[in-house]
């Protein structure tokens, strides 16, 4: 017979970052964590914003594509395009005054 002794009560730290104000925390070097001369860091969102109202190349799941002009988009990438041409295989199967595309189905975005 086998005795359950009760949970098991366990303390501990994934981090030594986890321990606020500890000595033996690890320092990092902070040239390990440095961008590379000569390399300028673009972020995504500072890219869609440089291109509101531009017309961008929105390519989703599903083989389908949207070309138009960006007209809003927030953090998750859901973006809104208006005078968007729907291109399925290559050819435009409609255009439609304004579009609203998730960011889950976005493949890229070219600007």
């Amino acid at each position: 017979m086998t005795v359950n002794p009760g949970p098991v009560k366990l303390k501990y730290y994934i981090t030594n970052w986890d321990r606020p104000n500890r000595q033996d925390a690890v320092s990092m070097p902070n040239d390990r964590y440095q961008k590379p001369q000569g390399s300028q860091v673009v972020r995504p969102l500072n890219v869609l914003n440089q291109s509101l109202n531009n017309r961008v190349i929105v390519e989703l799941k599903a083989g389908r594509e949207y070309r138009g002009i960006l007209e809003g988009f927030d953090p998750h990438m859901n973006l809104v395009i208006k005078n968007a041409e729907e291109i399925t295989n290559g050819e435009v199967k409609r255009t439609l005054p304004l579009t609203i595309v998730r960011g889950d189905n976005v493949i890229y975005i070219s600007p």
